[in-house]
């Protein structure tokens, strides 16, 4: 269940506040504390690279990540 949409760029991730509250002392701050962004339904993120950002939340949502070494063989 998503209840905000983050804009990173061009993109719209639709999360879940208490979510990303509950790993992150940022998001809960951001949600939960005296910011403006507790009240609003959409929220840009800014200076964050998208794909790095969905990695994250992949890392959050499943506990693992997948590595890419770089390596071309």
């Amino acid at each position: 269940m998503s209840n905000v949409i983050l804009k990173i760029g061009d993109n719209k991730l639709h999360v879940s506040k208490e979510y990303l509250a509950v790993h992150s002392p940022v998001f809960e701050a951001m949600f939960f504390g005296d910011f403006a962004e507790k009240s609003k339904d959409k929220v840009e993120l800014k200076d964050i690279i998208c794909e790095e950002f969905v990695d994250l939340l992949h890392v959050i949502f499943t506990g693992t990540m997948e590595i890419f070494t770089g390596i071309m063989v």
